[in-house]
């Protein structure tokens, strides 16, 4: 059965303790309503960012993201090598900055040294265009002398005679190379280009000719004077490829050195289909000669004796058979005596007395020569043309 509960324990009288405790909770809990009630809402932060408008009013600026956050940069500063915070990255995403740092020191002096460059390389692209043009003129004299033979020691003569008549690349002397040294520098480098383009020739030709010669240079040393034929494009082209040492003159020598031009220039001997040379035995000789030794390496290459030597021995072979001793003293004597420089006709009588003893083969033909006396000094050849003429 269970034990009834007391009356005494309906009737307890709280205690003085949680009658404190109980006044001290609700004082509590009214103040904080009326904290609650009196402190204003808190606003929530805003998260700034990279606007990409700002741009427009900043080009120099740039944003790139680093390790998950957006940072700001300026690429004059950068470029200008200065240290600041937007050339280590800022990242304070206010217009404020940017217009701060636009208006700073540093940045104003890395935006007027950028314009200073940019002036500066347009100053020197000029100078160089101006320069460039004055050096290709040049090259142009230099290509023209050594086309036409004329010695280097010319260049500084030519140069002034343009000056003199105003070209327009000449009309100042800066940037004008007069030392020898510089004459050489643009020998070799037109070389260069020719001789690239003459590669690319004997690249593009399927079939090839040679014409060679033996000669000598000032010193008496031997030379081997190498031309080539080509086809390009329907037309042939006769180009001159160089002028080479040999140590002698034989059929071996005289072909290893062909072979090893042509392939420095990466030319197969089976290409070479032509020959044509002075007629000489070391060139055509049947067996040794240097177009036999070349037939081994190509089956159907020829051999063609030059026209020019060919008409030279016809000519030399015809004098031999034809008796001229009575002809050649009068051209001579014709020759010496338009040669002279007669001012009066005294002198033109003592000048002719000479001739009194002549021959009239002689006279008749010094009567004819008389009508070309305005031309002055007359040549050999010219002079054997006029006795064919009139005496044939």
């Amino acid at each position: 059965m269970a034990k009834q509960a007391t009356l005494k324990k309906y009737f307890l009288k709280p205690s003085r303790f949680n009658d404190n405790n109980d006044d001290e909770s609700e004082i509590q809990s009214e103040v904080t309503e009326t904290a609650d009630a009196v402190a204003p809402a808190k606003k929530k932060q805003k998260c700034r960012a990279f606007r990409p408008e700002w741009k427009s009013k900043f080009p120099w600026l740039r944003c790139d993201i680093i390790d998950g956050e957006e940072k700001m940069f300026c690429s004059h500063c950068e470029k200008s090598g200065r240290k600041n915070g937007f050339t280590r990255g800022a990242t304070n995403m206010r217009i404020s900055a940017l217009t701060e740092h636009s208006q700073c020191s540093d940045h104003v002096s890395a935006v007027n040294l950028t314009q200073q460059q940019t002036a500066m390389k347009g100053h020197c692209e000029k100078a160089n265009e101006t320069s460039n043009k004055k050096l290709c003129s040049q090259l142009q004299v230099v290509f023209h002398m050594a086309k036409n033979g004329i010695a280097c020691h010319q260049y500084v003569g030519l140069t002034d005679l343009l000056r003199a008549v105003k070209a327009p690349d000449f009309v100042s002397c800066e940037g004008i190379y007069r030392h020898s040294d510089s004459v050489d520098d643009m020998e070799k480098a037109l070389e260069d280009v020719v001789v690239k383009q003459l590669d690319e020739k004997l690249k593009g030709s399927d079939f090839i000719g040679l014409i060679i010669d033996e000669t000598v240079n000032i010193t008496v040393d031997k030379k081997l004077i190498i031309y080539v034929k080509l086809e390009i494009k329907g037309r042939v082209e006769t180009c001159f490829l160089g002028n080479y040492d040999v140590h002698s003159g034989t059929a071996r020598c005289i072909f290893d050195k062909v072979v090893e031009v042509l392939r420095e220039r990466n030319v197969e001997l089976s290409r070479v289909i032509g020959l044509g040379s002075d007629g000489a035995s070391v060139m055509m000789g049947k067996r040794a000669g240097v177009g036999a030794l070349l037939k081994k390496e190509s089956a159907f290459s020829i051999q063609v004796h030059c026209g020019a030597h060919r008409a030279a021995l016809a000519a030399l072979d015809a004098a031999k058979a034809v008796d001229q001793e009575y002809a050649e003293p009068a051209i001579r004597t014709i020759i010496g005596h338009f040669g002279k420089e007669i001012t009066s006709e005294d002198e033109s009588a003592l000048a002719t007395a000479p001739l009194i003893d002549a021959t009239s083969a002689q006279r008749d033909a010094i009567a004819v020569m008389t009508a070309l006396r305005g031309y002055g000094g007359l040549n050999f050849s010219t002079a054997c043309e006029v006795l064919i003429r009139d005496f044939s």
